[in-house]
């Protein structure tokens, strides 16, 4: 039972992490001046990431 707590908490409070190629994307998409909200549509990056670019 501990384990499966363990478990679930793990997968619930993980930070996502984000590969390279969609950061590499999404940079290129903002220097082509796509809007912000379609490269975090097309991406699923959070709009923070993205602004930091």
């Amino acid at each position: 039972m501990i384990k499966a707590i363990k478990y679930l908490a793990n997968i619930l409070f993980q930070t996502p992490s984000y590969g390279y190629s969609t950061i590499k994307i999404a940079s290129k998409m903002k220097k082509d001046n796509v809007a912000l909200e379609k490269i975090a549509e097309y991406t699923n990056l959070p709009m923070q990431i993205i602004k930091e670019l």
